[in-house]
């Protein structure tokens, strides 16, 4: 049994459920299940915590719980917010692709006025990488020293290795995914000096305006997450769209899409009119489908899934992935 309860109503609610170890959803439930009802019959009981009250009055409390309940996952999302693997504030410091000889053919750096306590040179990484692919048959991704984090990717056509480095707060997986598409771009842009070419002298001045191409690699990475997403079991299909960009998976019914931007962009509306905060979660229970909205920073992400897979096989990867875009929405508004 989870038990809450409210101080200035005198009310406590308690969920029974089956013994199998652990109680922090349960008391989730029961926090907001209280919540809604104060909510609704407060009258009832501020100041009046002995009167006599009909149980009838309370009836209709029913209908509400399922809307108490889906509140979690919102509460849930907050809380993801506070780990260190999705830091707000973690941000891109420096850029570097390499050859196997250590030569740096392109660099950027975000935060050049900023001094590393401890430095990662970009240069020891070609020797790094092939001594840890030869001595134990993998080569390093991640490197972590106490000021800095470092997340490597690279390509054995031409041998280049793609690096970026961040502040030291928790995770790698977006740097890597980013990492991935930036090296990607720039094999498609000058693959003809590298491949076959790997010990030749080229100048580095010839990739200049790779930087140019950058925020366009960035992005593809919402599409990256988007594929993810469409692997998940139960997960029909899978939109994301801000003002600028639209990016659909497995979706193509047009009047669909138009149906559900329509109906979020009234919600939000009408609940900010209604002096209320615009949502940054919402399900909908249609016959034999969920719909899950999530509010992305200025974009909104929709996955469709079949009713009849169980959420428990899907959900907690889509809120993985949820948190990934958000990663995903600070750093492009920060350097675009």
């Amino acid at each position: 049994m989870s038990i809450v309860s409210d101080t200035n109503t005198g009310l406590i609610c308690a969920i029974v459920t089956n013994k199998d170890g652990g109680y922090e959803i349960e008391r989730l439930i029961a926090t907001e299940i209280l919540r809604s009802f104060i909510e609704a019959y407060s009258d009832h009981f501020e100041g009046n915590r002995g009167g006599m009250i009909k149980k009838s009055t309370f009836n209709s409390f029913s209908n509400r719980i399922p809307d108490a309940v889906s509140n979690v996952v919102g509460k849930l999302l907050e809380r993801t917010m506070t780990f260190p693997g999705v830091d707000k504030h973690r941000m891109l410091k420096s850029l570097y692709i390499i050859r196997t000889n250590g030569l740096v053919v392109y660099e950027k750096y975000w935060n050049r006025g900023k001094k590393l306590k401890e430095k990662i040179s970009p240069q020891a990484l070609p020797f790094l990488f092939q001594m840890s692919q030869d001595q134990i048959g993998y080569p390093v991704s991640f490197i972590e020293t106490t000021s800095s984090a470092m997340s490597i990717v690279s390509d054995t056509n031409t041998g280049l290795i793609c690096a970026i480095v961040t502040n030291k707060d928790g995770g790698y997986e977006i740097e890597r995914l980013i990492a991935t598409e930036i090296l990607r771009s720039f094999i498609e842009a000058y693959s003809d000096h590298f491949e076959g070419n790997r010990g030749g002298m080229i100048k580095k001045s010839t990739f200049n305006s790779f930087s140019n191409r950058i925020p366009d690699a960035v992005s593809n990475v919402v599409g990256k997450l988007l594929e993810r997403t469409m692997t998940f079991p139960g997960v029909e299909g899978s939109l994301y769209y801000n003002d600028d960009i639209e990016m659909r998976q497995e979706i193509d019914n047009i009047s669909v899409v138009a149906s559900l931007k329509t109906f979020i962009r009234h919600s939000a509306e009408s609940m900010i009119n209604l002096g209320g905060d615009s949502p940054s979660y919402m399900q909908l229970d249609c016959v034999n489908r969920i719909i899950f909205i999530f509010r992305i920073e200025e974009a909104f992400w929709i996955n469709i899934c079949y009713k009849e897979e169980k959420p428990a096989s899907y959900f907690d990867k889509i809120i993985n992935v949820s948190n990934l875009l958000h990663k995903m929405n600070r750093i492009i508004s920060h350097y675009q």
